[in-house]
């Protein structure tokens, strides 16, 4: 328990091995929504990597060492802008599984 998204935990749990489903989860339960707030116009000074390449993804690290991924949209000669969104936010999420067995 609590190795997966609870939600994909939720409709595994009870099934019998040997059992085929298929599921849809929406985006709240899944990778959550699309947040515009979540992209950032980044000075490329404040950048560690001196190469930057669009639809390229980089490793920031804040204040506090928490480290966090972001999608580089945009890169010019000064700014790069960097979406922190999980890759599949605001998609519904549709998945077919068989249980092969229980831990």
């Amino acid at each position: 328990a609590g190795e997966m998204m609870p939600a994909l935990e939720a409709c595994l749990t009870g099934l019998d091995v040997g059992r085929r489903e298929r599921f849809t989860l929406a985006p709240p339960q899944a990778f959550g929504d699309y947040k515009p707030e979540l992209i950032e116009r980044v000075r490329r000074e404040h950048m560690a990597e001196d190469r930057i390449e669009a639809m390229s993804v980089m490793e920031f690290v804040a204040p506090d060492g928490s480290r966090y991924q972001g999608l580089v949209r945009e890169v010019d000669d000064a700014t790069a802008v960097i979406d922190f969104n999980h890759p599949l936010a605001g998609k519904t999420i549709a998945f077919e599984v068989e249980i092969i067995g229980i831990l």
